[in-house]
């Protein structure tokens, strides 16, 4: 067994938890704890899981990847579970937000210089809300493969393919938005008008632009590009995710500059139709004065 396997054991000893329990707090199966606790052909665990724990419950990094003593990891009692822990004082650097649920880890491991990020495609969507707190749901998803800058800095990824006309000509039906996880202590820092997939009890997934209210107003405004769609509010002790767009994947490639280039080509032909005219005009103005007689010295024509 692993230092790290055998500090994942001695974690739960000092919780009191079961690998049942344990598994579910970090979004994870039984059967990977166990694998990583194995005496023999022990597993390790993704690094995203690791910095998971030791955040957790404030354990340092070295000490947990490294240390095989056997001695105490937790500094005090049995913490609470995150979803119950209290809310950040209103003078606090981060916004107090209501802890309601646990927060379940999506994998999203390296492979090279790249990321193997799950799909939550138009059918997945419909099951989102009663899978996304299970490991099961996201292994059973599609997946793809993409370059790790684009999920750079991100500790957590999903690709959310976009349903219906309600973003365009910003994003349409069928593309795939690659997003990251924005935890919740961070939600009062998303920026105005940024696109964003935010996931409620009462709407399910969204994509929409948001106007962030929450600090004052407990709430994110959100508005579609497609006028034709009417903004709407959702307060906060709905919205159980929210996650950033960073990338766009589509087989789209509109003309962001249509209406210009018509109003552009309009003016070409009706500029080419005045200097037609113009030139009719002149050739007419010649011809009549040729037509015209000419008078004598008298006053009398010719």
């Amino acid at each position: 067994m692993s230092a790290i396997g055998q500090n994942i054991r001695k974690l739960r000893e000092e919780l009191n938890e079961s690998q049942q329990v344990f598994a579910t707090r970090f979004g994870l199966s039984r059967g990977q704890i166990a694998s990583y606790e194995a005496e023999d052909k022990a597993s390790e665990p993704a690094f995203e899981t690791v910095l998971a724990i030791v955040d957790a419950f404030a354990i340092d990094l070295r000490r947990f990847v490294t240390d095989t003593s056997g001695d105490k990891l937790l500094n005090s009692s049995k913490p609470a579970p995150p979803w119950e822990a209290p809310p950040a004082p209103l003078n606090s650097s981060k916004v107090a937000l209501p802890w309601t649920r646990p927060e379940i880890i999506v994998a999203t491991p390296d492979v090279g210089s790249n990321r193997i990020v799950p799909i939550v495609n138009r059918k997945a969507a419909g099951s989102y809300l009663s899978g996304y707190q299970t490991q099961e749901y996201f292994e059973e998803l599609d997946a793809m493969t993409v370059p790790a800058y684009m999920l750079r800095g991100a500790g957590q990824g999903l690709i959310v393919q976009a349903v219906n006309d309600s973003m365009e000509d910003t994003i349409f039906d069928g593309d795939y938005l690659v997003c990251r996880l924005i935890e919740r202590a961070e939600w009062r820092d998303v920026t105005d008008f940024s696109v964003c997939v935010v996931v409620t009890e009462s709407r399910g997934i969204q994509v929409k632009r948001v106007k962030n209210r929450l600090q004052g107003d407990h709430l994110l405004r959100l508005s579609s590009d497609n006028r034709h769609y009417p903004s709407f509010n959702v307060y906060i002790e709905d919205i159980l995710q929210i996650w950033q767009v960073v990338f766009l994947i589509t087989a789209n490639l509109p003309n962001r500059n249509d209406t210009l280039y018509r109003k552009v080509d309009s003016l070409e032909d009706a500029t080419t139709d005045l200097r037609e005219l113009y030139e009719q005009l002149r050739e007419e103005v010649e011809h009549l004065q040729v037509r015209q007689p000419q008078p004598v010295p008298d006053g009398r024509s010719r």
